[in-house]
């Protein structure tokens, strides 16, 4: 009997252990909101023209090539895939991308670009990273413009594979309903999830708190709650980005939602 309940116990703690899981990094609605994601999935190999969206093949002008350790590529149909926009200045030899609320401006020959007006390096390791003409294309730095917009980039040096990851996180909600945005922050770090809403007057802040780990773990991450309310009818987006406030041109994250309130 003794043994019964030890099981039945140690089933009880780890599911309790797994709910805590799940709660990281959710959204809660209440009745009059709610939530949907899109997730953009893009595949590209190194010296092929042929990449896919979710599974479905399109074409570059010239194939993704590394040069000083980094992947360049023409970004125009990558961008167009994951929603964005991409625009050419001849006269300042200078792409503008917008996606979201995210813009960002580089400069051809230029190891330093702007994201949301704030210069940043393009490759902090290595300034000879810059945006290039080759074959007549713009060829631009990926990972850097990927990361910027808050896309997920991973690198398979065995098949030289790049797959990027982009989620559209999407809520609707009316005049006067609430929903709940959790991350999951871990203090120790220095790293804390620092919060900008587009159009203030469309959705609001109701309240803001950082909920601890259970039994106060050392090093382990906790909870930053946002409890956001619909204003007025009107569409605005909610950007969270993760850095050290010492460092905030050192972004490590970065989450985007867009709101709908009706």
């Amino acid at each position: 009997m003794k043994k019964v309940v030890v099981i039945l116990l140690t089933i009880l703690m780890l599911f309790s252990l797994f709910q805590g899981a799940l709660r990281r990094n959710t959204v809660e609605a209440s009745e009059d909101s709610g939530y949907s994601e899109t997730i953009v999935k893009i595949v590209l190999r190194i010296g092929q023209t042929k990449f896919t969206v979710n599974g479905n093949t399109r074409t570059l002008d010239l194939p993704p090539l590394i040069k000083h350790n980094r992947t360049l590529l023409p970004i125009r149909p990558i961008i167009e895939a994951l929603g964005g926009t991409v625009k050419w200045d001849p006269a300042e030899s200078k792409v503008t991308i917008t996606l979201g609320s995210a813009l960002i401006e580089l400069w051809i020959g230029k190891s330093t670009a702007k994201v949301n007006g704030v210069d940043m390096p393009i490759d902090s390791t290595n300034p000879e990273v810059v945006p290039e003409i080759i074959n007549n294309r713009t060829m631009l730095p990926l990972r850097f413009i990927a990361e910027s917009l808050g896309c997920d980039v991973q690198w398979d040096g065995t098949t030289k594979t790049i797959t990027i990851t982009y989620q559209a996180n999407l809520i609707s909600i009316k005049v006067g309903g609430i929903y709940t945005i959790d991350l999951e922050e871990n203090s120790t770090t220095g790293y804390k999830w620092h919060c900008n809403i587009t159009n203030p007057s469309i959705v609001g802040i109701e309240s803001e708190k950082f909920i601890p780990p259970s039994g106060n773990r050392i090093g382990a991450p906790g909870e930053h709650v946002w409890i956001i309310k619909g204003l007025k009818p009107g569409t605005t987006e909610i950007v969270f980005k993760y850095y050290r406030d010492w460092e905030p041109d050192k972004i490590k994250k970065m989450i985007v939602y867009k709101v709908f309130v009706n």
